[in-house]
């Protein structure tokens, strides 16, 4: 549950982009990877910040980091909202279990960085976002598909392409997200320097990403072997305004 590096200038872009706004609300209690002067350097660079006197506060886990609200505050959004049943959220709220009618059509943008791959009943979570929404706004999921033994779930691109078509959402951007030579250095570098370390200066510069609907790169990853950590990034915005959620079967 956690903003990484190499997730930092696709997630900015597509908020800029499409004008995602708030009221923002984050699936899981986020955290960030990376310094504010990382995050002001790269943004800067890449023309995504909308609001340079945004605050900045530290993130609640790690202090040398930036918070996600910081983050969100310089793409331009205001009105951040956290959802998790640890304590520290600022709504305490079962994602495996419907949605409470009050929260319906709320939210103008709904993030995922990590959080549905731990929740047993994904099905559910994912129906609460479309009740969480409003009409016109928007979803962003970074996801993994290579993530042994984290969370209870790998995704494939299908869930996310088929359940928002059914439900009527209109697909902003798409890929995916990995670091190709992560696997290199954690497992050269990793003993030697402490783990702090590693996380700091590792990752964000050297990314690979490709269309998840590339059938080339479904059979390299079916027939040779799958990249380390890898993700799906899947943003979408919401057209209807029913609050009656689909399902859907793989056919």
């Amino acid at each position: 549950m956690a903003l990484h590096k190499e997730w930092l200038l696709p997630f900015a872009s597509v908020i800029r982009k499409h004008a995602i706004g708030g009221p923002a609300f984050a699936l899981g209690d986020q955290q960030t990877l990376f310094t504010a002067p990382y995050a002001l350097k790269r943004l800067g660079a890449a023309g995504l910040i909308a609001n340079p006197g945004a605050q900045i506060s530290p993130d609640h886990i790690h202090p040398e980091c930036i918070s996600f609200r910081s983050v969100l505050g310089l793409l331009g959004i205001d009105g951040y909202t956290d959802i998790d049943m640890n304590g520290h959220a600022s709504l305490n709220i079962d994602l495996g279990k419907p949605l409470p009618e009050e929260h319906y059509g709320i939210a103008g943008s709904v993030f995922d960085l990590g959080t549905l791959e731990h929740v047993f009943d994904i099905g559910e979570a994912f129906r609460n976002i479309c009740r969480l929404l409003r009409p016109g706004g928007s979803v962003i999921h970074f996801s993994p598909i290579t993530a042994y033994n984290h969370g209870l779930w790998n995704v494939t691109p299908q869930l996310f392409f088929g359940f928002y078509g059914i439900n009527e959402f209109d697909v902003l951007d798409q890929g995916i997200i990995f670091p190709p030579f992560y696997t290199l250095w954690s497992s050269l570098v990793g003993p030697v320097i402490k783990q702090e370390t590693v996380r700091k200066r590792s990752g964000g510069r050297f990314v690979v990403r490709v269309d998840s609907q590339s059938k080339a790169f479904q059979y390299f990853c079916n027939f040779c072997f799958h990249p380390a950590r890898m993700y799906l990034f899947f943003a979408a915005r919401k057209r209807s305004s029913s609050s009656d959620v689909k399902t859907f079967y793989q056919v």
